[in-house]
């Protein structure tokens, strides 16, 4: 089929199907709308021709075009009434309302291609919790205690039974939730029709885009990103809340995770970074059991630009490296092989949203440096800044968790003077409230890296 027939190619093939008007095999109706999709995917059809002009005036029932070309003169609802009702019926009979959605949803979905991937939700724990029913807003665990010191004890050595409290509570201050909510309406012949399964793909594209949602407030967590507009994502520690889970070493929390050091920047030139941020998890303690953060996990990277991955892939690459030697009758230069890296990961991660993100944040004014100073960069300097700051965790599902709930409320609609029932014929109306939130578990997991002057990041 030419592209250029497509309008001639709805035509015919909807009259195939309502030869007069009134749809006389449903499963004709079918047909043409699977062809339609077919053509469409295979792009036999050129949608952006699509004329719907043409369409009405070939195909559009004759009540419902007399009920449009008389909106605005009409002057009760005693000369509408009749309109209505025989367009109703029209529409039922006809079924072109669907024909109608149909082209308009082909000719979308030409337009458009994939969203940018996600992959923060899968980084995160999923807190098991009813967010929209719990009124203190918290979740408590009982830490490991350490375990008491029994050095030099013998065999024969009595000592009287000890019991052991659980330990410090430790709690979570839940954040509120953000709310997202979305309508979802059930056509008059939902039940009947649909047997290619087009509302539930419908529902699952519309669904899609809570993944960007959840891929952008991850980031916005993750990246430490705030700012107007932005949700805030408190830690609550011992009964103090901090406004971040990030915190610097002079910050007076029992943790410090973010660090702004020029010296850190991934170049691929040196491994110094990668042996400092070593250095600094070989010091830091979980500070509920002073134990150390080992745990047998290697080091988890996150970037911001997919381009930084070559100079960190080099940092960790095995490589040949040369000592000069050097002493009273000689000089010379020994060459020795050494593996890759142990611990670090040889598959960064990258989310798509996130360099924009900071971007953004970086020019908005919202950014205060471990000094305490306000930092506003112009377009060059808030790229860079992006660019050089990354991730570094031992475990970011250990870092971040996660909590989601629904609402569902249902409207009844038929026989209302509703545009949804009389243009859509829609019956029942389904509406879904979303409640979502991330939230800090662990901050002292994962470490925050900002390898750029903050005074002027391109100096």
């Amino acid at each position: 089929m030419s592209k250029t027939n497509i309008n001639d190619f709805l035509v015919e093939g909807y009259r195939s199907a309502a030869p007069n008007g009134t749809v006389t095999s449903q499963e004709r109706l079918q047909e043409v709308f699977r062809d339609v999709d077919n053509r469409a995917l295979d792009r036999e059809l050129d949608f952006q021709e699509l004329d719907y002009k043409h369409l009405f005036e070939r195909i559009m029932p004759k009540q419902v075009f007399d009920l449009f070309n008389s909106s605005g003169r009409i002057q009760s609802k005693e000369q509408l009434k009749p309109l209505k009702e025989s367009a109703e019926a029209a529409i039922k009979a006809s079924y072109f309302d669907q024909f109608l959605d149909r082209c308009v949803t082909r000719q979308l979905l030409q337009f458009t291609c994939d969203m940018a991937p996600t992959l923060l939700r899968g980084l995160v724990t999923r807190v098991d919790a009813p967010c929209s029913s719990y009124n203190d807003r918290k979740l408590c665990e009982f830490p490991m205690d350490p375990p008491p010191d029994l050095c030099g004890k013998s065999e024969e050595d009595e000592e009287p039974a000890r019991f052991y409290q659980l330990g410090r509570q430790r709690c979570w201050t839940m954040p509120k939730p953000n709310y997202v909510s979305f309508s979802f309406a059930l056509h008059r012949n939902l039940v009947c029709v649909d047997p290619t399964g087009e509302v539930r793909r419908q529902i699952e594209q519309r669904v899609r885009w809570f993944d960007v949602i959840d891929e952008k407030n991850a980031a916005r967590l993750m990246f430490d990103i705030k700012g107007a507009g932005m949700c805030q994502y408190p830690y609550s520690y011992d009964g103090t809340t901090y406004s971040s889970g990030y915190k610097g070493a002079s910050a007076g929390a029992p943790w410090a995770n973010v660090i702004e050091d020029a010296g850190l920047k991934l170049s691929g030139c040196s491994e110094a970074p990668l042996c400092a941020i070593e250095q600094i998890y070989e010091d830091m303690r979980d500070p509920y059991n002073c134990f150390p953060l080992d745990c047998g996990n290697g080091y988890q990277v996150m970037l911001t630009r997919d381009c930084q991955k070559y100079p960190y892939l080099d940092m960790i690459a095995p490589k040949s490296v040369t000592h000069t030697l050097s002493g009273q009758n000689c000089e010379a230069a020994q060459v020795t092989d050494r593996t890759a890296r142990d611990g670090w990961t040889t598959s960064p991660l990258m989310s798509r949203w996130v360099y924009d993100e900071l971007v953004k944040f970086y020019k908005s004014g919202a950014y205060v440096d471990l000094g305490g100073t306000t930092r506003t960069y112009n377009d060059a300097q808030a790229a860079y800044a992006a660019t050089n700051t990354y991730l570094v965790s031992k475990s970011m599902a250990e870092t971040f968790g996660f909590m989601v709930d629904f609402d569902v409320t249902t409207r009844e609609l038929s026989g209302t003077d509703t545009w949804q029932y009389f243009d859509r014929g829609v019956t029942w109306m389904r509406r879904y409230e979303r409640k979502a939130s991330y939230m800090w578990l662990r901050p002292w997991m994962t470490l925050l890296v900002r390898a750029f002057p903050t005074f002027d990041p391109l100096d």
